[in-house]
């Protein structure tokens, strides 16, 4: 940061890194944690299981419906770092 450069991290994780994911959990997870942070989101998910990926339109037609905008990050957007459980 002293060099200039902004860490965004993620502040809802869809959870589809568990060994044991199905796709309604997946979704619930972020639906979940969209809720919970007022429509200011970014959202971790995982490109290497097919549960994620079936799951990825689901979530993009809920949000959709349900009035949520997608944005790419940029200089005005929230800088969020997930949390550490103690």
């Amino acid at each position: 940061q002293d060099m200039g450069y902004v860490y965004y991290d993620w502040n809802v994780t869809s959870g589809d890194s568990a060994l044991r994911i199905n796709e309604g959990i997946i979704l619930n997870n972020v639906i979940d944690g969209v809720s919970a942070n007022k429509n200011r989101s970014v959202i971790l998910f995982h490109d290497t299981k097919i549960t994620t990926i079936n799951t990825i339109d689901n979530f993009i037609n809920y949000a959709i419906e349900n009035g949520y905008e997608f944005k790419a990050l940029n200089e005005y957007s929230i800088i969020c770092h997930h949390p550490i459980k103690k």
